[in-house]
């Protein structure tokens, strides 16, 4: 039946999102989680904190940084996006993840007394020559109070509007459609079986 396949398919969908990231962290050794974390606390702290913005220029890689100098990095010319964030430890969950190359879900929250809300990045990172090192991060959302109206830091990942949206969507129309094509059966052999019995009884004797 081609609703059960929707069913399974969707099901399948929802599985896979929901064990993506534990598959994608067991993927990782203990030692690369360790590495990692200490690249994702310094390049946060010195490049989106602003620390150390100087200091930041080693911690990315060659196509991060293409096109701009050393010199013109520490003065502001970079592709990292700064944010009051708190602390100097951050939480991330890794999406995908390979022997060279892992993507992670990194959280951020701001400040106290920072009139802005917490923020979601998609991190990339890469092993080259042995050094795990940023090769691209980019703000997938902003869910704080303080969001509406800052379009200059509100920057959403479609996708996650669109998967979530797509799971409802499943969820709402797999049963409606199986329960409209069990009414267009039933309806189909109520005609069929109304139709078999008039032509089928005898007639009534006459009247004496």
């Amino acid at each position: 039946m081609p609703s059960a396949r929707i069913v399974v398919l969707a099901v399948a969908a929802i599985a896979l999102l929901a064990t993506a990231p534990a598959q994608a962290a067991s993927r990782l050794a203990a030692t690369d989680k360790r590495e990692l974390a200490a690249t994702i606390d310094r390049f946060v702290s010195s490049a989106v904190q602003r620390h150390d913005l100087a200091g930041s220029y080693d911690l990315v890689t060659a196509a991060f940084k293409v096109g701009i100098t050393r010199r013109a990095w520490a003065h502001g010319t970079t592709r990292v996006m700064s944010y009051p964030a708190r602390g100097s430890h951050f939480g991330w969950t890794p999406q995908y993840a390979t022997r060279d190359d892992v993507v992670a879900d990194l959280l951020l929250q701001p400040r106290k007394h920072v009139r802005t809300g917490q923020m979601i990045f998609t991190i990339e990172l890469k092993r080259v020559h042995g050094r795990w090192l940023v090769d691209s991060l980019k703000a997938a959302a902003d869910y704080g109070p303080n969001a509406i109206g800052r379009s200059t830091t509100r920057k959403v990942n479609r996708l996650l509007l669109v998967v979530p949206a797509l799971v409802l969507l499943l969820i709402v129309a797999v049963p409606a459609a199986i329960a409209i094509r069990g009414w267009r059966r039933n309806r189909r052999a109520e005609r069929a079986f109304g139709n078999r019995l008039r032509k089928e009884l005898p007639p009534l004797p006459p009247r004496p």
